[in-house]
């Protein structure tokens, strides 16, 4: 059985009872289906910073800087988050985690657009990022973040998946060694993965590698790993998806007859017209890679999915 990829994950949502309520909010997608592939190291800042619960509801308020005050009440906890979280990116370095789920809307754990009230107690048009998720983005610019809420879009949370399961390949490869010849396995397995997402980044990064130049290996590893994270950020849109299943086609045409070909072409298109979800393109593009044993298509991380997760029927 393959090794679970180890996540940072906001307490709350594996259910322990860590809440300002005293309760937990136990995500079913976090702990039903994902618990199988991952091994969650959970954090609760509150908890952490001595909060306890039950405890006063807090929120994030603008002064000269954002503050972590309480919503009803005089405290003021923004110097023991912040030293806290700076403390906890140490231990962090050091699990070599691949990715992080955090609680949507938390002052402390929200990822993404968390509110920020004035003094009077007004919410600001600005949003941020909760205090201890900021020093996580951060301290860990290639690390696939997302929250709770945003995991139930089909596109983001396949993307969050294949990011996760990417970023641990980089770190299988680092137990064997960093060297220039791992960065070249890395960057020829999902050489598609990057495609579906920009053409220009799989030049840039080729690029980037092949020329040496002066720099260090370990400065080169960083930059292409950051590089690389952020350009696969963002969801492929299906004209992006079509292109490269016409690649992968390509690599057939000395083996399929014309119709096996049409019948190909017609499935991509109907993909990119949104009438059949990806799983069915990649599925007859997969069974062509192993019956036609294309040892460099079987290599492509871009045809690897956990297929109990069902990540392409919904895209």
């Amino acid at each position: 059985m393959q090794e679970k990829i180890k996540i940072g994950l906001s307490a709350c949502l594996s259910g322990d009872e860590v809440r300002y309520n005293g309760q937990g909010c136990r995500d079913k997608l976090v702990m039903d289906q994902l618990n199988e592939f991952f091994d969650y190291v959970k954090v609760c800042p509150e908890m952490a910073i001595g909060l306890g619960t039950p405890r006063p509801t807090i929120r994030l308020v603008q002064h000269e800087k954002i503050r972590l005050q309480e919503t009803k009440g005089d405290g003021d906890y923004t110097e023991k988050m912040e030293a806290f979280a700076k403390q906890d990116m140490e231990r962090l370095k050091n699990l070599n985690l691949c990715g992080f789920i955090f609680k949507k809307g938390s002052p402390s754990c929200g990822a993404y657009r968390v509110k920020i009230y004035s003094d009077e107690g007004h919410p600001l048009i600005e949003k941020t990022s909760g205090m201890y998720a900021k020093q996580v983005q951060e301290n860990f610019p290639w690390l696939p973040i997302e929250e709770d809420g945003r995991l139930n879009d089909a596109p983001l949370f396949e993307n969050f998946i294949f990011r996760a399961f990417a970023l641990n390949d980089w770190q299988e490869m680092l137990k064997k060694g960093l060297s220039h010849g791992g960065l070249h396995k890395f960057h020829r397995r999902h050489k598609y993965a990057l495609m579906a997402h920009s053409h220009e980044a799989v030049t840039e990064l080729g690029n980037y590698i092949a020329h040496k130049g002066d720099l260090s290996i370990e400065v080169m590893a960083e930059h292409y790993l950051t590089t690389f994270m952020e350009y696969m950020s963002k969801p492929p849109k299906r004209l992006q998806h079509a292109n490269v299943l016409y690649h992968l086609l390509g690599y057939f045409k000395k083996n399929l007859d014309s119709f096996d070909k049409e019948e190909t072409v017609k499935m991509i298109e109907q993909y990119r017209l949104g009438y059949i979800p990806l799983v069915v393109p990649i599925t007859r593009i997969s069974h062509y890679t192993r019956k036609y044993e294309q040892e460099y298509l079987l290599e492509q991380s871009y045809l690897e999915r956990p297929e109990k997760l069902g990540l392409l029927n919904k895209l």
